[in-house]
Formats: C-alpha cells, structure tokens, sequence
C-alpha cells in the first residue's frame, strides 16, 4: 500500500453513479462533475478480443482450409500475456504524485503529469486541471488527511497493454484559490480501472471509476 504525504495536492470527485455518464458541458464552477473528469474517466474502447481457449483454429494447405478445435490441453498450455508488472506499477506512483502537484497549483502544464498521460485521457485530464484554474480553485488535503491509493491488481491483455485496479480513499478538498472556502469536501473509497499503453515508455490511456462508496472503507470491500 502506498500513502502520499499529506501536503496540498489534489481531488477528484464523482457523482454518485445512478445513470450513464452524461456529456461535459460548461460550468461556471468547477464543482463535482468536472473534477470527476480528472479520474472517472470511461474507458475508450481499446480492448483486444483475444480467442478464447476453446476458439478455432484454422490450417491452410494449398487451397485446402482444415478447421480444428484446440483442445482444453492445448489451451492450457499457451502462455498468457507478460509485461513488466514493476513498470506499470511505477507508472501508476508517477501519474498520482504529479496529478497531486498538478492540482494542487490547478497547473495543467505539468510536465510530469503530460508525459504519463495520452489519448483521451490526456486530453481530458488536462483539459480539466484547465477548467478548474480558469475557475480560479484548487485542491487541498485538510489537516490529517486519510487519503491513500493502492494498486490491487494488474493484467496483460498484452505485453504493451495492461489494465489495472486501484482503490482510492478520498478526502482532499476543492477550494476557492483566493478565499480558501471549501467547494466540495466529500469522503469516499473507490475502484478504479485503469488502462496503460507501452511503447517503451508506459502511458495511461483511460480511466474509469467502477465503484464509489461514501466515507472510508477497507480496500477489500471495495476494489478486491
């Protein structure tokens, strides 16, 4: 388990999730819908349909296509998808310790925090660490704060892709930069699931928030 200091750094808040998400839309503050963009992120259709053991397979002779069925054995025995577990992990270290710094100041030019991110969840990420500096707040940990993240799990789809479980326990603030007053101070333990991309380097391409549950609870009930 991996616990940050408790400095200033920054929040990410959700609705609670009773529908399909709705689409972003302008506010004149930044509230708990945008800032849910800066974790709840949905998925962006990047998954594999891997052949399942059982799926056939199919041998081409000449002009002659014989199909056959892999035996349970033999699906047994096909290795699964291996990447390094130690890089994703660190990957994930990187984006919390800049996403805190990043929000903490409401920077969206972070340069840390830009080169863990890509695609979609770049550009939302980014987008909204923006809407909340032209709102003019930030985030804070209050005085003994709680807040804590743990990677649960971590599998390959491939070697280059991997999709990852974490639990969240929340309680940093969103605050008016100027005044200080507390915009939104829920407490919450989530899931989230998030998916990475390696090309050399390991980047997070989509997050999405799986479960929210009010107030602090043990890992295990929420992200087992």
């Amino acid at each position: 388990m991996r616990r940050l200091p408790t400095r200033p750094p920054s929040a990410w808040w959700s609705p609670p999730m009773t529908g399909p998400p709705r689409p972003s839309r302008p506010r004149p503050r930044l509230g708990v819908a945008v800032v849910a963009a800066l974790l709840a992120l949905g998925a962006t259709g990047c998954g594999d349909d891997a052949a399942s053991p059982s799926s056939p397979t199919s041998t081409t002779a000449s002009s002659t296509t014989t199909t056959t069925m892999a035996s349970p054995d033999t699906a047994a025995a096909t290795p699964a998808a291996v990447g390094d577990e130690a890089e994703v992990r660190a990957t994930i270290d990187r984006y919390w310790e800049a996403f805190l710094a990043a929000t903490s100041e409401a920077d969206p030019n972070n340069p840390e925090l830009s080169s863990v991110l890509s695609g979609e969840a770049r550009l939302r990420i980014l987008g909204s660490i923006e809407a909340m500096e032209q709102n003019g707040q930030r985030v804070v940990a209050p005085e003994g704060s709680v807040f804590m993240h743990e990677t649960t799990s971590v599998v390959f789809d491939a070697p280059d892709r991997a999709t990852v479980t974490e639990c969240v326990v929340d309680d940093l603030q969103i605050v008016e930069s100027v005044t200080g007053s507390v915009v939104d101070g829920a407490i919450t333990t989530s899931e989230y699931t998030t998916t990475l991309f390696g090309d050399g380097e390991w980047r997070i391409t989509s997050r999405e928030q799986t479960r929210r549950e009010i107030g602090v609870l043990p890992c295990a009930e929420v992200a087992p």
